[in-house]
């Protein structure tokens, strides 16, 4: 048995496996312990995954035993869609009413093994997403080998689908690309970790935006092979997603802080996991006084927490809209919400006289507003922040210039500047 009390992660924020399948016999044997090296591993939440009406029964039965930790999702995978009848799916919608249930699903095609039919797989699908879009409920869901078909299907019910996500995504940018467009949530397994398969993925995981990004174990299967002594055949368990997000994280040059923290508050915002976000959910968030906080990049939904809390304008440092990190369009978002942006392409290594003098003047245009200040690069926002309210409270050059040394080596440049604008706030 590989243990799981190894530890990858550098955050405490807890983590969100998004798809295990606990019901598995595989679990029969020692399923308290898994839960326990779950939580010792950094985990907040599981969602048990939903395959047949039977096994959806079971996860929601189980969810019962673990009420906050567990969560579960109903629905019929296409290996069983020979099954699919009216009785079914009377069972179904009466399981997707229960609060134990967060998603509709595992549903979706699989072209690859045909363990169905592919007629009674396209009809069973069909059907599942009308009882999703009935219900209100998202969207969990399975693609092999179909991804034509899988597209053409749910783009018949565009104008009623709930929130998804594709789960265990195995392949690469072209497929990627297509379901971001239209605004789907991509879920990454241990596939990500295999060598020898996973190339294509690792690649296209650099192109999805961090806010569309979900992380899941698929236990017991596809355990992460990064993980120490992994081998293929072994089984995997929620304790080992911290490799998941490890992986993830070094794939696209990002901390696994970061990486893990983004993937926890989509998932709760796409499950509905925790009503409404906060302000105080945007990665690195700081109140710095009644009218400034800094963080770093915001979701859209933890943008509209930030309108609802009363804030008036937000001011964008990234450089560049990296789908990394940015939103696609911001500016468009914050202002629908009621709120003024200011962008300030703020290069990281070396940020210049021009970018000082922007963000100065910006914050004094709005220095009687409730403003956020965010970039992915949250220190670059600690040191603007700081410059600007150390040379507003009137400090000596040198200590307004040593929170500047922070990140940046002594610049000529930023040192005039810090004394000109000393000498006009002395006036």
């Amino acid at each position: 048995m590989l243990a799981g009390s190894e530890q990858t992660q550098s955050s405490k924020a807890p983590l969100i496996d998004i798809g295990a399948n606990l019901t598995n016999g595989a679990f029969r044997d020692d399923l308290p312990a898994v839960l326990a090296r779950a939580r010792d591993a950094g985990l907040g939440t599981i969602l048990i995954t939903g395959t047949s009406i039977d096994g959806s029964e079971a996860a929601t039965r189980l969810v019962l035993d673990h009420p906050g930790f567990l969560h579960a999702t109903a629905g019929v995978h296409p290996h069983h869609a020979s099954d699919w009848n009216e009785s079914g799916r009377e069972a179904l919608a009466q399981l997707l009413r229960r609060d134990e249930v967060v998603a509709a699903g595992e549903c979706g095609l699989d072209f690859e093994r045909n363990y169905s039919p592919r007629e009674a797989q396209l009809l069973c699908f069909r059907q599942q997403l009308e009882l999703a879009c009935d219900l209100g409920k998202p969207l969990f869901l399975h693609c092999r080998g179909a991804h034509r078909a899988f597209v053409e299907i749910l783009d018949e019910f565009q104008s009623r689908l709930p929130r998804l996500v594709v789960h265990c995504f195995t392949e690469g940018a072209e497929q990627v690309r297509v379901y971001l467009e239209r605004g789907w949530c991509i879920g990454i397994t241990g596939w990500l970790c295999d060598e020898k398969r996973g190339a294509a993925l690792r690649q296209a995981v650099r192109e999805i935006p961090l806010q569309r990004l979900l992380v899941e174990t698929d236990a017991p299967y596809l355990i992460p092979l990064n993980k120490a002594g992994a081998r293929r055949q072994h089984r995997n368990e929620p304790a080992f997603l911290p490799w998941i997000v490890k992986k993830l994280a070094d794939c696209r040059g990002q901390s696994d802080a970061l990486v893990g923290h983004a993937t926890t508050c989509t998932a709760r915002e796409l499950f509905s996991l925790a009503g409404e976000p906060r302000p105080t959910d945007i990665y690195n968030y700081r109140k710095v006084d009644d009218r400034l906080a800094t963080s770093g990049q915001p979701t859209e939904a933890q943008l509209a927490a930030v309108a609802r809390e009363g804030f008036e304008v937000v001011i964008n440092l990234a450089l560049h809209h990296d789908p990394r990190y940015s939103l696609p369009d911001e500016r468009a978002l914050v202002e629908s919400l009621g709120m003024a942006y200011v962008h300030i392409p703020v290069p990281f290594d070396n940020p210049g006289e021009a970018d000082l003098q922007a963000f100065f003047a910006a914050m004094e245009r709005h220095k009687e507003s409730s403003v956020l200040v965010h970039c992915a690069a949250n220190m670059r926002v600690s040191a603007f922040v700081g410059l600007y309210r150390e040379i507003r409270q009137g400090r000596p050059a040198q200590e307004a210039f040593s929170v500047m040394r922070t990140i940046w080596e002594p610049n000529p440049i930023w040192a005039a500047f810090i004394s000109r604008m000393l000498e006009a706030q002395r006036k």
